[in-house]
């Protein structure tokens, strides 16, 4: 008996090593097809978008357990995301913005996009008025009130469940079409200035608007901050107002006042600085997608006055010669040399002495302009 043990215990060991191959292999398919198993085609529909973005983000978000979302970078023409089967909430968003960060993105319900605070304004943030002079972008905060970048573009998706897998079989296409919407209007405002003539240079902020949204539920939020506005002085003494924002500028939820900041800059280095509620000018203004040609400008019934008088003479010359007169002025022209006396004239290496003789100096005529009062 003490024989045949050892041939029994290798054996039994020869079973258990097959048996737990055996298991670890089985365990190892069942995990590759839980991670990846279910292709999704994703693909956007641009419709009425005035120019695509360069990629997009997607994000599923598994609701059937904790996990690590799935995050992956496609073309804006579509591509495709293999995924476990299982329920999912889905974010996706363009990933080529230079101006808008993403933060919270570990849960749907925190995901979110906002602008980065600046203290002075990016040279990208001005604009070239009708002048020709370079416009800064925004007028001097309130203190203790941020000024933070304005967003240039965002186009998001938004999916609250989404079911992978189900019917489809392992290795067949579940297709996925999305139509992004806009996340950032632009607006446009304009406003006549009594006065404007005197007007050398506009700069704006516009506050009151949302300066973030949560990509999960595509709720603007707004905050007590300045966003940059492009401003300018155009033709009859109206200054028009450009600014992009998350959302609409009035939220549909506890709306806030919305209020624009002008400063104006006079002919004598002063500031005249204007701030006016516009709440329900915007509130019933046409925005526009950022990638397309600004809206129309919408007019803000409130005029501005300027508060300068120019200075005595109007601080100039009338260059004009309609009432001018003529009058000759006998003017000498020169002298002639005349031998026997002594004069010095000059040369290009110093001064040298010859003997002349100057006689009187000749006169003639030369008809000049002047006033005749």
């Amino acid at each position: 008996m003490n024989i045949r043990r050892p041939h029994i215990l290798r054996a039994a060991a020869v079973t258990a090593a097959c048996l737990a191959a055996l298991c670890c292999n089985a365990c190892r398919k069942t995990l590759t097809y839980d991670y990846r198993g279910i292709p999704v085609r994703v693909s956007f529909d641009w419709e009425g978008v005035g120019a695509k973005p360069e990629g997009m983000r997607v994000i599923f978000y598994p609701l059937d357990r904790e996990g690590t979302p799935y995050v992956d970078n496609i073309a804006p023409d579509g591509g495709t995301v293999e995924l476990p089967s299982g329920r999912y909430a889905v974010v996706m968003f363009n990933n080529d913005s230079e101006t808008i960060l993403i933060d919270g993105e570990k849960s749907f319900g925190t995901i979110r996009a906002y602008t980065r605070t600046v203290t002075t304004v990016d040279p990208s943030l001005a604009n070239v008025g009708s002048g020709g002079g370079l416009l800064d972008a925004r007028a001097e905060p309130a203190a203790g009130t941020p000024v933070v970048n304005r967003p240039d573009k965002l186009f998001g998706v938004s999916i609250g469940e989404l079911s992978v897998g189900g019917e489809t079989s392992r290795g067949s296409e579940q297709a996925l079409r999305v139509k992004p919407a806009a996340l950032v209007s632009q607006y446009c405002l304009c406003q006549q200035v009594v006065g404007g003539e005197f007007v050398q240079r506009v700069r704006g902020a516009v506050a009151g608007v949302p300066c973030s949204i949560m990509l999960g539920s595509q709720r603007p939020v707004a905050a007590a901050s300045y966003i940059p506005a492009d401003c300018a002085r155009t033709e009859g003494n109206v200054v028009t107002a450009t600014f992009t924002c998350f959302g609409t500028a009035v939220l549909q939820e506890e709306p806030k006042p919305v209020t624009i900041t002008l400063e104006l800059m006079l002919p004598d280095a002063s500031k005249q600085v204007v701030q006016t509620d516009v709440t329900t000018v915007v509130a019933q203004a046409e925005p526009s997608d950022p990638t397309t040609v600004p809206p129309a400008p919408t007019p803000v019934p409130d005029q501005i006055v300027i508060e300068y008088t120019p200075p005595e003479g109007g601080g100039g010359v009338d260059v004009g010669v309609g009432d001018w007169g003529e009058e000759i002025v006998p003017l000498p022209l020169g002298t002639r040399a005349v031998p026997g006396r002594r004069t010095t004239v000059g040369s290009p290496i110093g001064y040298r002495r010859r003997t002349t003789t100057p006689e009187a100096p000749r006169t003639g005529e030369l008809t000049t302009r002047k006033p005749t009062s």
